[in-house]
């Protein structure tokens, strides 16, 4: 109406620089705030130093042949997705052609991935503005090459390539082994999941194809030396750098370890890397308020134990942790409760804890598969106890399950037999 009447629009220009020099006066010491929030520590190079152990040679580091794998890795296409977890003899015939002109597809890929494979160290490169984000490295290319080889071990298996077959599983697994230790979590996780997908595919070979009694051993045999040397623990030092450098971000540097999280770093999503972004619901005003009003220096010492904690209680077997008598996981929901920082991160950590534990009883299952189905081989009916297969020299020793205080369950029954682990609720259900 002004601009109409007065031609002209110097007073509302006025009137805008007036309010909005009132509002950003407003705001000014939360600016303030933020302008005191520092970067001090460069927590990605400690993580590339911490994940590449003093020991390894470069020419032992299996990372230069594993990127030349990611890159010229192809992806499934789309359409054969739904055959993934089936065998040869499930797919239909133009799935089963298209698969293997994939698989073929991929030679060059699993040639670089073999290579690596038995190097004796895998030191990952972390990259990225800040340890969180380079706490969650792109996987794209490993998990084509793990479902290309594990789609050419059903191959193997089809075709009767059984010496192809043994060294194809010992790559996946040695493939997935160099994810584990001092790695991010993420990568962690990726070799557990690897190692969960490779004991399900030899089961189901073991169920539909015929292999050869030699072939059984051998598969006993090398996944017997493989199983020794797995630590199946989950590693949280890398974490820590992720924990320490999202603290940097989000408070502000009073001094000798003091700080608070400034206004705008929550509300107006100042300085907070993305991955952590993605954790903070917008629309709580509650949890909003929760993350404001924390203490620097009572959230680094909250994370600190928390991880020191976590790490415990990852070398503990899931039955433990249910019936650990001084209380850890409580001792650990505690601090997640305790602090709102800790709340966000610590609960995904304790979300995964057990993945490696399933892997390790995936793998225990199998070994105990294989055993059995060579004695039946060799005496004509199956043993009646897995500690039999032990005294008869077809088993080393009788596997364990993490989530009892005894063995895995074997019994007999019409025609075959059952092996089972008690499973996540700790309860023997048959």
């Amino acid at each position: 109406l002004w601009r109409w009447r007065r031609r002209t629009l110097i007073p509302i220009i006025l009137a805008h620089v007036i309010l909005n020099g009132l509002y950003l006066a407003g705001q000014w010491s939360h600016w303030w705030d933020y302008s005191r929030v520092r970067v001090a520590t460069d927590y990605v190079s400690q993580m590339n130093q911490a994940s590449c152990p003093p020991e390894c040679d470069p020419n032992g580091d299996a990372r230069p042949c594993y990127e030349q794998g990611f890159r010229a890795a192809v992806g499934m296409p789309e359409a054969l997705a739904t055959f993934r977890r089936g065998l040869p003899s499930d797919w239909s015939e133009e799935a089963f052609e298209q698969l293997r002109n994939w698989v073929t597809a991929n030679d060059e890929a699993l040639d670089h991935m073999a290579q690596g494979a038995v190097k004796p160290c895998y030191c990952p490169l972390y990259t990225g503005d800040g340890a969180m984000l380079a706490g969650m490295p792109q996987s794209v290319g490993a998990r084509h090459l793990a479902f290309a080889l594990d789609t050419r071990i059903k191959l193997r298996a089809f075709d009767g390539e059984d010496d192809l077959l043994l060294a194809d599983a010992a790559t996946l697994y040695r493939f997935a082994r160099h994810f584990d230790g001092r790695k991010v979590l993420s990568h962690q996780i990726l070799g557990a999941s690897i190692r969960t997908l490779l004991a399900g595919t030899l089961r189901g070979i073991l169920a539909k194809e015929s292999l050869l009694p030699q072939t059984l051993a051998s598969l006993q045999q090398q996944f017997e030396e493989l199983e020794d040397e797995d630590s199946g623990v989950l590693d949280f030092a890398l974490e820590r750098c992720i924990w320490l450098d999202g603290i940097q971000r989000m408070f502000t540097d009073d001094g000798d370890g003091q700080g608070r999280t400034p206004r705008v770093t929550i509300t107006q999503w100042k300085g907070l890397p993305k991955p952590f972004l993605l954790l903070i619901d917008s629309m709580t005003p509650g949890q909003n308020a929760d993350l404001l009003g924390l203490d620097r220096r009572q959230t680094t010492d909250c994370a600190e134990e928390f991880l020191a904690q976590i790490q415990v209680a990852a070398g503990r077997t899931p039955w433990e942790l249910h019936n650990e008598p001084n209380g850890l996981q409580g001792t650990l929901a505690g601090l997640a409760r305790r602090n709102a920082y800790v709340g966000l991160l610590g609960t995904a950590c304790l979300g995964v804890l057990d993945l490696p534990w399933r892997a390790r009883t995936d793998l225990a299952a199998l070994l105990a598969t294989l055993a059995v189905i060579r004695y039946e081989t060799d005496r004509g009916e199956y043993p009646d106890s897995l500690a039999q297969l032990v005294e008869s020299g077809f088993l080393h020793r009788v596997p364990q399950d993490v989530y009892s205080n005894g063995p895995l369950v074997y019994k007999r029954t019409p025609g075959g037999f059952l092996l089972y682990s008690l499973g996540m609720d700790f309860d023997d259900d048959g």
